[in-house]
């Protein structure tokens, strides 16, 4: 099921012009303070759903 809802996820991002889904972007949690590279698609995908 997990496989399905994230290739209708990357379907819904192409359509809506996002483009470089899988760059990796340098974040910071603002918690504990450290450093979090990932990709658009890893951290938004359940939003597309």
């Amino acid at each position: 099921m997990r496989k399905i809802l994230r290739s209708i996820a990357r379907a819904k991002m192409e359509k809506e012009g996002i483009q470089h889904i899988n760059r990796r972007v340098t974040m910071r949690n603002l918690v504990t303070g450290e450093i979090i590279k990932t990709s658009y698609f890893a951290a938004h995908w359940r939003e597309y759903v």
